[in-house]
């Protein structure tokens, strides 16, 4: 092997430090989702908000009850970012496009982004007291694993969205769900998540085989417990998945390949 072509922008599955050793390149599609996943972002910051989910479900159940249908404006409320790269700032200007204060944090600010699309960047603390909606955008890195944990939520504005269309490992699920059991998360919208492999297949059959029993069933219990809650919508990393997020993928793998073998690699992780 002499080249990975991953067909992502993230490369946390890839062991960079072997490949390096063993001088095998290690290609990714840097940007080709920045609208696509920014977008799904904000409709699952709409879908909770509005309860989309349980509204659904009330007419193909045919017992609408408006009063317990009822949501919340986003105009006037504050987002939070934490990570503002590509997709968190795109993300930001649709915000503010709604009239939704943005704040955000990040390792490398730019503060010429945040003058022009207006928001501004504030500390880890302050991010998670002030925002109304906190939406994750940071990689799967050992100080990000459960960057959301009971910490963190204790010190969150009471009744606040999480959204997260980043990385399952960013948030503790077990302290999520007690989070949102006790009224700290008012909701969450999620189309990542820990064990999100076991959603496609049946649960009982993987805590019988499995044998590990404290990783994966805890896992495995978790999604259980989330996708009964009515105050959560779960979709399977969905985020990314447009037509034209897929021909820019594509394009740009076919690029790296050929990039490559003609002895001129691009996009090296």
């Amino acid at each position: 092997m002499r080249l990975v072509a991953c067909r992502s922008t993230r490369y946390d599955n890839v062991d960079l430090e072997y490949a390096r050793a063993h001088q095998i390149a290690v290609a990714t599609v840097p940007a080709y989702g920045d609208a696509t996943v920014a977008e799904y972002a904000a409709l699952l910051m709409l879908a909770v908000s509005r309860k989309l989910g349980p509204a659904m479900r009330a007419v193909a159940a045919g017992k609408v009850i408006t009063a317990e249908l009822t949501g919340h404006d986003l105009t006037g409320r504050t987002l939070g970012l934490y990570g503002a790269g590509r997709i968190g700032r795109h993300l930001a200007g649709i915000a503010r496009g709604m009239g939704i204060t943005v704040i955000a944090t990040d390792p490398r600010p730019d503060e010429t982004a945040a003058r022009d699309i207006g928001f501004e960047y504030v500390t880890v603390q302050e991010l998670l007291a002030r925002s109304d909606i906190l939406s994750l955008h940071a990689p799967a890195l050992e100080q990000t694993h459960h960057l959301l944990n009971r910490v963190a939520f204790a010190g969150m504005k009471r009744g606040v969205i999480i959204i997260n269309t980043a990385r399952g490992d960013l948030i503790d699920t077990p302290a999520l769900i007690e989070a949102l059991e006790t009224g700290i998360v008012a909701g969450a919208g999620l189309d990542v998540l820990e064990g999100e492999q076991f959603l496609q297949s049946a649960n009982q059959r993987h805590l019988l085989s499995s044998n590990v029993v404290d990783g994966r069933s805890r896992q495995v219990l978790a999604l259980d417990v989330l996708r009964t809650m009515p105050t959560v919508v779960i979709t399977d990393h969905n985020a990314f998945n447009t037509v034209e997020a897929l021909a820019r993928i594509r394009t740009v793998t076919a690029s790296n390949i050929h990039a490559w073998h003609a002895g001129n690699p691009v996009n090296l992780a």
